[in-house]
């Protein structure tokens, strides 16, 4: 099974500490229908949007990982994981578990400053677009 991160998750040694070997990284990926904003807490977050898209890495999980990653993201109090659409790097569409924060924009919230340094390092580790890089250094400098 797939798992979508679009956040501090996309730090490959991070999920190599959360699941150890039960997660494998496969692409890059892309979720449609989603913006990254603030969410409550001043992490990141998505929201629907019929306009926007988000970039982050799919990784191949098993059950142990998701439910290290249940914990992790203390799902289901704080976040819920939803089964979703994703394409990889090649366009290809595959299903893949995303959490999302039971929570609404928040753009008053401060970033912040120490999570979202590890998002914009793990897009550069991750070689995501340039475009994506700078919209990640707006929410964390909270200039949207």
């Amino acid at each position: 099974m797939h798992y979508f991160a679009y956040g501090s998750n996309m730090d490959l040694a991070l999920m190599r500490r959360l699941c150890g070997w039960h997660c494998h990284f496969l692409s890059r990926g892309l979720l449609e229908g989603y913006e990254l904003n603030l969410g409550e807490r001043g992490f990141g977050n998505i929201f629907p949007s019929s306009t926007e898209s988000v970039y982050g890495v799919l990784f191949e999980v098993d059950d142990f990982c998701l439910k290290a990653l249940d914990e992790f993201e203390d799902c289901p109090d704080i976040f819920e994981r939803k089964e979703l659409r994703v394409k990889d790097d090649y366009g290809n569409p595959t299903t893949a578990w995303v959490y999302i924060e039971k929570t609404e924009v928040a753009p008053e919230v401060m970033p912040n400053p120490s999570y979202w340094q590890r998002v914009l390092l793990a897009a550069r580790e991750n070689n995501l677009p340039k475009q994506w890089i700078e919209k990640i250094k707006q929410i964390a400098n909270n200039s949207r």
